[in-house]
C-alpha cells in the first residue's frame, strides 16, 4: 500500500486513537472519525503522542464526526467499534462507500461482516467493496488521555478473513503491510467461531453482576473466574467448538485452568472436524 493513500479509522476510544496515530506513525495519511461533534471538540488538537512498544508523536490529518469527509478518498476504512455499533457504523458509512474501497472489521466478533453487509444491503449500498475482518483487535493498548495512546503490543498472531473469501489474498496483502502478525483463514466463519471473547466476557459477568451493581473494584479474570464460573465457562465452549464442527470449521478450544489464586487461559487444538 503507498503511503500517499489515506486510511480512515472508525472510532476515537482506546482502540481507533491508538490504531490512528500508529498508521500516522507509519506515514500514512490518517482520518479519525468520532460519532458526536461533541467527542471531536474534546481533542485540543490533531497531535498525538504514542508510548508503549512506540515511543513516537505524530500528527493525524482529520479528526471529524463527517463520516463523508472521513471516508472520502480512504483506500482502507478501518472499523474498530465494539460489535453492537457495527449497525450503525454500517448505516452511517452506506451513503458514502466507494467502488474498490476496503472495509475491516477489528475486529468482527461473531459473524460481524454478515450483519455488516446485510444493513449495508438494506440501505440500497451497491459500492462494489472488499469486505473482511479480524477475530480479534491487534494492538493491546488503552488511551487514558485524549491523544496519548499507550500501546502495550501488537498481538503475536491475528486472524484474518474476506467476507467473500475470492478477495482473501488480496485483503492480506493489503493488510500484511500494516501488520506482520495476521494470518490469513479459509472464511469468516473462522474468525466467527475463534472469537472467545462470546464465552470470556457475557457469563463471567452475569455471575458477578452483584458486584457490578456494587461498583465493587475487582479483577475479572483471576477473581470474577472462580472455579464455579469456569466450570460452566468450558460447558460453554464445548458448544462454541461442536457448532463451528457442524459447519466445518476446526477452531481452537479455550479451556480454563484454575489455580495458584486466579484463572489461567490457553488455546489448544481441537480435535479434527
Amino acid at each position: 500500500m503507498s503511503k500517499d493513500k489515506k486510511i480512515a479509522v472508525i472510532s476515537s476510544g482506546n482502540g481507533g486513537q491508538s490504531m490512528a496515530a500508529y498508521f500516522s506513525h507509519l506515514g500514512f495519511k490518517v482520518a479519525l472519525y468520532a460519532r458526536e461533534t461533541e467527542r471531536v471538540d474534546m481533542f485540543p488538537d490533531n497531535h498525538f503522542v504514542i508510548s508503549g512498544v512506540v515511543e513516537c508523536e505524530t500528527d493525524i490529518d482529520l479528526i471529524s464526526s463527517d463520516m463523508c469527509e472521513v471516508m472520502d478518498g480512504a483506500y482502507l476504512i478501518m472499523v474498530t467499534t465494539p460489535a453492537q455499533y457495527h449497525p450503525i457504523v454500517a448505516r452511517a458509512m452506506a451513503p458514502h462507500l466507494k467502488d474498490s474501497q476496503t472495509v475491516v472489521l477489528n475486529p468482527g466478533r461473531t459473524f460481524g461482516t454478515f450483519a455488516f453487509s446485510k444493513v449495508l444491503a438494506e440501505c440500497g449500498c451497491t459500492a462494489d467493496i472488499m469486505l473482511g475482518e479480524t477475530d480479534t483487535f491487534t494492538l493491546t493498548c488503552r488511551c487514558p488521555t485524549l491523544g496519548r495512546p499507550e500501546i502495550y503490543k501488537i498481538k503475536d498472531n491475528v486472524r484474518l478473513a474476506a467476507h467473500n473469501p475470492v478477495y482473501g489474498k488480496h485483503l492480506f496483502s493489503i493488510m500484511h503491510e500494516l501488520f506482520s502478525v495476521y494470518s490469513l483463514v479459509e472464511n469468516t466463519l473462522y474468525t466467527g467461531f475463534t472469537n472467545i471473547g462470546m464465552i470470556f466476557h457475557p457469563l463471567p459477568i452475569l455471575m458477578n453482576i452483584t458486584r457490578v451493581e456494587a461498583k465493587e473494584d475487582f479483577k475479572f479474570y483471576t477473581q470474577g473466574i472462580s472455579s464455579l464460573v469456569a466450570g460452566v465457562l468450558e460447558k460453554i465452549d464445548v458448544e462454541r467448538v461442536s457448532g463451528a464442527k457442524a459447519y466445518g470449521v476446526a477452531v481452537p478450544t479455550a479451556r480454563p485452568r484454575v489455580g495458584g489464586g486466579g484463572l489461567q487461559l490457553y488455546l489448544s487444538p481441537s480435535p479434527n472436524p
